[in-house]
């Protein structure tokens, strides 16, 4: 068995293969699981499940608009929220807001350790794939996230418009 966890996977081939794997991705720019499932959708579409893939992505882009606006955040207390969060809570004076206001509140805006640039020319991703994960894991507005479900859906039309149920 392979002591290198990287250097194996479990159902294919398809992230071995890649010099920069959608988990160190995630790893190093401490990427919520939302957003380390687009990267991981939109990084592997083309070589494991295609049209699903995508429609994953956009789904998971959606979930975080929705988890980010939703009334399931609001009213708990700021103390129930980690040291790390509350602080960043304070520095950015949103300790009275209403959580979900915004989806800044939610996904904190930080210059990423690996940009998502350097990941998709690393990878050979096409245009689409790249500017999607940019928007949603370095410039994570609602506005970025709404343009990347966008760019996500031109890769269907792109790659999948001629298979059954790509129009829905």
């Amino acid at each position: 068995m392979n002591s290198n966890a990287l250097g194996r996977q479990v159902g294919g081939n398809h992230y071995n293969k890649l010099p920069l794997q959608p988990i160190q991705f995630a790893e190093v720019n401490e990427l919520t699981s939302l957003q380390s499932k687009i990267v991981k959708y939109l990084t592997r579409h083309q070589s494991k499940h295609g049209l699903r893939d995508v429609r994953a992505a956009i789904h998971c882009a959606e979930l975080m608009l929705e988890m980010a606006s939703s009334s399931w955040i609001d009213g708990i207390p700021l103390l129930s929220f980690d040291a790390k969060t509350r602080l960043r809570l304070s520095w950015a004076g949103l300790r009275s807001a209403r959580l979900g206001t915004c989806i800044e509140e939610r996904y904190f805006l930080k210059l990423p350790a690996i940009g998502s640039h350097l990941y998709g020319a690393a990878n050979h991703l096409p245009y689409e794939e790249t500017t999607s994960i940019l928007l949603v894991c370095e410039k994570p507005t609602a506005g970025n996230v709404r343009m990347a479900i966008e760019r996500m859906v031109e890769i269907i039309e792109r790659d999948y418009a001629s298979e059954p149920g790509a129009k829905s």
